[in-house]
């Protein structure tokens, strides 16, 4: 992360009551990837820069693990089902949700892929009656890496056609349900 992109996202100030949630993208047998290591950076920037003390960190997995690559651990970890089934968007904060009431959170700092995730999860976690905060991203990338096992993380194009093909799986659930 460069430093125009560090003093970007450091000297935004918080409250109390805050948590930040910060999702991967993209997935390796071996984590973690370049975007998780970037997201990682992020969550722990903000972290680090809150005025009145350290603010919690929920991360997904793999960002827990590039976090541990840096040095320090994410005050809580979300990890994947014991089966090793794919982890979703809405499967994380399902997990997240607990969590986030014990700690008496009501503004919740969104770190994730700046291309459609992050504002994604913003509308999930205001559905959920909180207050979401995307803080400004330095570019994240993509892993094109045979080593991904996500082809929907593996590119600009990829990611719309994923989000085209969930949006429509979306609108034909809820015909079907309704008739």
């Amino acid at each position: 992360m460069s430093r125009r992109d560090r003093h970007h996202i450091s000297g935004v100030k918080f409250r109390n009551r805050t948590v930040i949630l910060a999702l991967s993208f993209g997935q390796r047998r071996s984590e973690p990837n370049p975007c998780n290591l970037v997201i990682a950076q992020v969550a722990l920037l903000l972290s680090r820069d809150s005025a009145s003390q350290r603010l919690p960190v929920i991360a997904q997995w793999e960002v827990a693990r590039a976090m541990e690559l840096q040095g320090t651990s994410a005050d809580v970890v979300i990890n994947q089902p014991e089966d090793g089934s794919y982890l979703s968007t809405i499967g994380v904060l399902s997990q997240t949700s607990p969590h986030i009431s014990s700690l008496g959170a009501r503004e919740i700092i969104v770190v994730a892929h700046p291309f459609l995730h992050q504002r994604y999860v913003a509308h999930l976690v205001s559905a959920r009656g909180l207050t979401p905060y995307c803080p400004p991203m330095p570019k994240v990338g993509y892993d094109r890496s045979a080593l991904n096992q996500q082809w929907w993380t593996k590119g600009r194009a990829r990611l719309i056609a994923y989000a085209i093909r969930l949006g429509a799986m979306g609108l034909l659930r809820r015909w079907t349900q309704s008739g």
